[in-house]
């Protein structure tokens, strides 16, 4: 329902590039403010007293974050800012330009910041209290605040902050201009790994646990 919609109100647009880019950014800026917002509406700070929490506020707060995590709706405005940045790359159809190559600039630039935010986070190690970690505010890091919620919530958060980046590295990465282009067609990944990536994303949660 959502894709034949989404698809008819961008066809017929197709042609006007700027406003397409446009609602891309403007719907980059609104899954940003939706992940900030809901991070401070819903998380336990470390001035909420555990004694003060009933029965149904805890239910509440495990319903809000899992139903951010899980509920489709919530995943909904990445799907469609896919779908858009298909009809910005249709409209202006950056392969074919005399400046291609700066895409693959660009898309380089993208993945070291990808790589050096990811090598930063996973280099702080495992959860420890005792410690402050600068990817991670202390309300994600104190287990006597809840019983992982808020943990789990930062979690979610803060992959999807990375929105901003993701999308223009996509972008720029289907010109195959790059480094990174050049890599990610390497016959193994291709003929591969990449049959099997669907796969993988459905079980992920198992796999990951």
């Amino acid at each position: 329902m959502i894709y034949p919609a989404t698809y008819n109100f961008l066809h017929a647009r197709r042609k006007q590039g700027r406003f397409l880019v446009k609602l891309v950014i403007a719907l980059v800026l609104a899954s940003v403010a939706i992940v900030v917002t809901m991070w401070f509406v819903t998380r336990y700070t470390n001035d909420d007293d555990e004694n003060d929490r009933t029965g149904s506020d805890e239910w509440l707060h495990h319903a809000i974050v899992l139903g951010f995590y899980l509920f489709s709706p919530f995943w909904m405005i990445y799907f469609v800012i896919g779908i858009t940045l298909a009809f910005v790359y249709d409209a202006y159809r950056p392969k074919e330009t005399h400046h291609a190559k700066r895409y693959g600039y660009i898309a380089d630039i993208c993945t070291v910041m990808i790589l050096a935010l990811s090598i930063v986070q996973v280099s702080q190690g495992v959860v420890d209290e005792t410690r402050n970690y600068f990817f991670r505010p202390s309300e994600a890091n104190n287990s006597y605040l809840d019983d992982a919620s808020t943990n789990r919530l930062w979690d979610t958060v803060y992959g999807r902050l990375f929105c901003p980046i993701t999308s223009l590295w996509i972008y720029t990465l289907s010109t195959g201009e790059g480094v990174t282009a050049k890599f990610l067609r390497n016959e193994i990944l291709v003929s591969t790994l990449a049959p099997n990536s669907y796969g993988c994303f459905l079980f992920h949660q198992m796999v990951g646990q």
